[in-house]
Order: structure tokens, then sequence, then C-alpha cells
């Protein structure tokens, strides 16, 4: 019987550290989300992210604007969701030899919709890296969500970065 609830002690914890998250908001782009607890979160990381957490070397999810701005009536809102990932792809595969598209398809991120691929590379420039994007356009915006690992470690962190992508909420500014 002891053996019983080490066992589920055990399991008890395991569910909460792995769901033990850590809460990020930003008002001036308007989104919360949970990232993954202890992650290093960073803010302002580049004109393109806005926030990224880090879980370790290479291992990371993060949250980008294209132009860090209004799209308003932009290149980007004309040609659409769908044409503009499919212009990423194709960046992907002029800049990585070893860039493999995975899946890709719709899904709903708070309720909008997004379109989201996972991605493997790997070339001279870069180890063997996969990868899960989700590209949504709110408020005339486009925010890129980013998730990334080794490929040796992803499948050990798709679920943090399952729960993180799936907290993110839009918020009114």
């Amino acid at each position: 019987m002891k053996k019983y609830f080490t066992i589920l002690f055990l399991l008890f914890v395991s569910a909460a550290v792995l769901y033990s998250q850590q809460p990020y908001t930003n008002d001036d782009f308007g989104f919360r989300m949970n990232f993954p607890d202890g992650w290093n979160i960073k803010t302002g990381v580049s004109e393109t992210i806005v926030v990224s957490a880090s879980g370790g070397e290479n291992i990371e999810i993060n949250v980008g604007l294209q132009g860090s701005g209004t799209l308003g009536d932009s290149a980007l809102l004309k040609m659409g969701l769908e044409k503009f990932v499919s212009s990423m792809e194709d960046h992907f595969r002029t800049s990585y030899q070893g860039y493999k598209t995975l899946e890709s398809g719709q899904t709903k991120i708070d309720s909008v919709n997004a379109f989201y691929m996972t991605y493997s590379i790997s070339d001279e420039k870069a180890s063997m890296m996969r990868g899960l994007q989700y590209f949504i356009v709110y408020n005339n915006r486009m925010y890129i969500i980013t998730a990334g690992s080794p490929d040796s470690f992803y499948n050990a962190y798709s679920e943090a970065f399952k729960n993180s992508i799936d907290s993110f909420k839009f918020i009114k500014q």
C-alpha cells in the first residue's frame, strides 16, 4: 500500500512541476501568456521579438510582432496569412538547406484564427532543431509565437511548449 502512495505522490509532484507556470503580461501589445516556471524571461529582445523565455541552451518560447507595431494596410495583411506562411517556408528553405515542414494547418488561439507549422532545420549553420510557430493577425498586428529546441529535446519540452501557447490570450488595450 505504501508503494502505491509513493507512486501517486511522485505523479502528483511531477504534474505540479510540469504545469507550474509564471505569468507574463504585455499591455503595450495587448497579450498575456504563461511560461514554464523557472525559465528565464527576457523582454525587448530585438525589434521583432517582444518577449523570450529560455529553458536552457536553444530551448525557447518567444512572441514576436511583425514590424512590432500596427500593420495597417501593409503587404502582410493584403497577402493573407496562408500566403505569408508559405513565403516564410520559402525563406526557411533558402536559408537552411535542411529545412523541412513537418506539419501545418489552421487552428485558433484565444478564439482567433491562426496558422501553425512545425518544422525541422539541419545544416552546417545549425544542429538539428525542431520548431513550432503560430501566426495570428489580431487588431492589425501579426503575432508570431515560436517554440523550439534541439530535435533530441523536443519531445521532452513539447508539452511545456503547448501549455504556454495554449495560455496565450489577447487583452483589451
